[in-house]
């Protein structure tokens, strides 16, 4: 895995056995198969994640759903283009809470490339400064291991079968 920051984005690289179309459904369609436990915006103190549904269209939306029906948009799909590309807001504050002001949330554009036998995804969460004061904060978490680092890997090993 490679990662870059830069002054207002963070980017990461991964490489799966996949093809891009196959790389490109287990991210979009089986999130909930890799992406981290701990990291949904859901209140699940009193319920457990069912599961993660993303609307696959632009303008649809991404959202955790607990086993009592509750939901939480987390963020809002920007370009759903099978298997090449893949887009979102980010529509968290940098207190890790909704930010319900769409122009404060940043952006999460995923691109799947074919390499060799597999696919190259690169991630790139842009736009951070977006979120206002404490932003920088945010690009910090999400560039770290346990942010898109710690979700990256389990994404690989997913696609490791």
């Amino acid at each position: 895995m490679s990662t870059e920051t830069s002054v207002t984005s963070v980017e990461q690289t991964v490489s799966v056995a996949l093809a891009p179309r196959e790389a490109f459904d287990l991210f979009v369609h089986r999130m909930e198969s890799w992406w981290p436990e701990d990291h949904h915006m859901l209140d699940m103190t009193d319920d457990e994640l069912d599961r993660m549904v993303v609307e696959p269209e632009a303008g649809g939306r991404i959202y955790d759903v607990a086993k009592s029906g509750n939901e939480c948009c987390w963020a809002h799909v920007l370009a759903y283009e099978p298997p090449v590309r893949f887009a979102f807001s980010w529509d968290i504050t940098p207190t890790w809470q909704i930010e319900q002001d769409r122009a404060r949330c940043s952006e999460v554009n995923v691109s799947f490339e074919p390499d060799g036998d597999g696919t190259l995804v690169r991630l790139v969460h842009r736009h951070l400064d977006r979120h206002g004061e404490g932003w920088e904060g945010m690009r910090d978490a999400v560039g770290s291991p346990g942010g898109w680092g710690r979700g990256l890997s389990a994404f690989v090993a997913a696609a490791a079968g």
